[in-house]
């Protein structure tokens, strides 16, 4: 592997995880102190009703959706696709391990893993789209359609990433364990 495709690599994991590291400890927390508390779209992986999307776009204020469009959403417009590339890069790189190993690892099943990622950041940029409709319009002309479709791409888009974040981890950590086992060649 040439050392570029290492040092790129790298370079996309360490941004993604630079740029959650300031949305979990800035943006976030500062969105959620002005809606007094009450946790973000993006942080309810099982989605929200009505009530609820109402209720935080209540508690935000003009401030806050506006916060949440020009800082948050720009970072977070960021985030999926090198998130994606990251989780992606890693799969590619665990893979190798997994044969040596003499665990099955199929291309056609690398490659599927890798597509829950990039399915993860497709449905994660257009929950933004969504949620940012909603901050648009404010809590007074918000309707349940509008909430609905939003929060069902929020759905979507937890399931695919906790489904290629498994992933990773299984792939990353597999050689290991049928290593501590005795089952791996490795």
């Amino acid at each position: 592997m040439s050392i570029w495709l290492r040092t790129l690599g790298w370079l996309v994991t360490v941004a993604a995880l630079a740029i959650y590291a300031v949305m979990m400890t800035v943006t976030l927390p500062h969105l959620t102190a002005l809606a007094g508390g009450l946790p973000m779209f993006d942080m309810r992986p099982g989605g929200y009703d009505f009530e609820t999307a109402k209720e935080i776009l209540t508690g935000l204020g003009i401030e806050g959706r506006n916060y949440y469009i020009g800082v948050q959403h720009i970072l977070d417009a960021l985030f999926p696709p090198l998130i994606a590339l990251a989780v992606a890069y890693w799969l590619w790189r665990a893979a190798p391990r997994w044969r040596r190993a003499g665990l099955p690892m199929s291309t056609m099943a690398l490659g599927l893993l890798m597509g829950f990622a990039f399915l993860s950041s497709a449905l994660d940029l257009t929950e933004n789209l969504m949620v940012e409709n909603l901050l648009h319009v404010g809590p007074d002309n918000v309707t349940p359609s509008m909430v609905n479709v939003a929060s069902q791409f929020t759905l979507a888009k937890s399931v695919t990433a906790t489904i290629a974040y498994s992933a990773l981890l299984v792939v990353g950590l597999g050689p290991f364990v049928a290593r501590l086992l005795g089952r791996g060649r490795d």
